[in-house]
């Protein structure tokens, strides 16, 4: 009987030893078979995607104040102050910018200087408005003021005038 119980002892012992190493041997090869993932991707960006332009503007203050958007071009916007006398004296051009693509897109504002910045200076939100987000759908509002620095004294002072040309940029976010 003792031996019968010994071998009984084994054999438990070589099912067990049997049984672990299956295991072992199935979980090492799950573990180690490469999976291999094929398919495209495709990542397509039209025009149309990002769609930020100047949509119209107000103006208001002394003084003749001309504003346009290029029509060929509405990311570009010009304005021409005259008339502008009194120190102080100030004329505001208040430009809208629309999102009008299907993603968000990061903004870029660029202005060129004014033409005669000995008598005139231009203050802006152009510098709060730039690398923010402009959500699709969202408008902003690109707020510039001419304001006299300096006396105008001479007899042509009712015909000085001064000149800026505000371009917009957009980008996708994160691109």
């Amino acid at each position: 009987m003792f031996k019968y119980r010994k071998k009984n002892k084994h054999i438990f012992f070589l099912m067990i030893i049997l049984v672990a190493t299956l295991f072992l041997s199935i979980g090492y090869a799950l573990t180690n078979n490469p999976i291999n993932i094929l398919g495209t991707a495709t990542v397509k960006q039209t025009p149309m995607d990002i769609d930020v332009y100047f949509s119209n503007y107000s103006t208001s203050g002394s003084g003749t104040i001309t504003a346009a958007i290029n029509g060929s071009n509405n990311k570009i916007a010009t304005f021409n102050v005259s008339g502008l006398v009194g120190y102080g004296d100030t004329a505001t051009i208040n430009y809208t910018i629309i999102n009008n693509g299907t993603v968000d897109a990061n903004l870029n504002i660029s202005a060129s200087t004014i033409n005669d910045s000995e008598y005139f200076n231009l203050e802006s939100n152009i510098n709060n408005l730039n690398n923010t987000t402009i959500r699709a759908g969202e408008t902003k509002t690109l707020t510039l003021k001419v304001k006299v620095i300096k006396v105008l004294v001479s007899s042509n002072s009712t015909t000085r005038s001064t000149t800026a040309t505000i371009t917009v940029h957009a980008s996708a976010v994160g691109v």
